[in-house]
């Protein structure tokens, strides 16, 4: 074998190590990957009331919603709430 030709298979190695590598370590992010589980309150105002929720949430899906044990407001039927619509709809993000 020439030179040039022992070049091209030790490249060829090269990059076929390199790639077997990288494909390995993108399949070991992505099956070890974890959930993002997460918790908070939030009030729920409807029809004069206002009560705050504990929202539990696995990513962005809803696991549980309860209600937090003596927190209601009664409100003013003038009353705005000062959260955006998007605020205001916000689950688990």
């Amino acid at each position: 074998m020439d030179k040039i030709n022992k070049v091209i298979i030790v490249l060829g190695i090269t990059f076929l190590l390199l790639v077997a590598t990288l494909v390995s370590l993108s399949a070991h992010s992505y099956l070890t990957k974890k959930p993002n589980y997460h918790s908070w309150t939030k009030a729920i105002c409807e029809k004069g009331i206002c009560q705050d929720y504990e929202l539990s949430c696995r990513n962005d899906s809803l696991l549980s919603m309860t209600l937090v044990g003596g927190a209601v407001l009664k409100i003013n039927e003038n009353w705005q709430d000062p959260r955006t619509l998007e605020d205001q709809n916000r689950i688990c993000e």
